[in-house]
């Protein structure tokens, strides 16, 4: 905006240059955006899949979630559905890295968004997800093909993207609609599902379809 009257940073060749990390030009501190990174702070935190003592509280691990199994045993986790891909992606953290101990492929790896093929995390996310298991999104899958005029064609479904609520909810497709609300969204991500949910067994996944379980 060249009316603001924010104090510049820097000037070069006849333009003003602000600082991201300025709280009064960027209004961060008691402002409309949020502060992100400490300037004077580090901490540590446990990562997922790692079993803790349960009395650990949650904010030290790094998922902000501590769970205790049927064994009794308590792991850092991430709850249902979270977006295990972005969690893992090398760009946003250090859990990307490796995978059964053993570092990651780069070939697994997309360089310019840093996103892991979907496979290797959904192999990933059987550990670090507190129901042990996880999924792909349900945004394009085999979906009943739907009638003009409402309704649908019974025992037929085609591959298309949910757009219905109430017939891509319907039971032949495992309720879609309201997965995809819950934040099981595209189908080249990787999500934490309950431990009760049959995902990969009629829920829109088509040939995307793929489910990951703790052992």
């Amino acid at each position: 905006d060249p009316n603001y009257q924010g104090i510049a940073d820097a000037q070069f060749n006849g333009q003003q240059y602000y600082s991201a990390a300025s709280y009064d030009n960027l209004e961060i501190d008691g402002g409309p955006l949020k502060k992100v990174f400490s300037e004077d702070s580090f901490a540590c935190c446990v990562p997922t899949g790692v079993e803790v003592d349960g009395s650990m509280p949650d904010n030290q691990c790094c998922t902000g979630q501590v769970d205790t199994n049927d064994e009794g045993v308590s792991r850092c986790c991430l709850n249902d559905f979270t977006d295990v891909s972005v969690y893992t992606n090398r760009y946003v953290s250090s859990e990307g890295a490796n995978i059964n101990g053993q570092p990651i492929n780069d070939s697994d790896i997309d360089k310019l968004t840093g996103f892991i093929r979907k496979e290797v995390v959904l192999e990933m996310a059987a550990n670090m997800c507190c129901s042990g298991k996880a999924a792909y999104g349900v945004a394009l899958g085999n979906y009943y093909i739907p009638m003009e005029g409402g309704g649908k064609i019974e025992n037929a479904k085609t591959r298309r993207w949910l757009y219905h609520e109430d017939l891509d909810n319907a039971t032949g497709v495992g309720g879609a609609a309201s997965l995809y609300d819950a934040g099981l969204k595209w189908n080249n991500h990787v999500y934490c599902v309950p431990e009760d949910s049959e995902l990969g067994t009629g829920t829109g996944t088509g040939t995307d379809g793929g489910t990951a379980t703790q052992n």
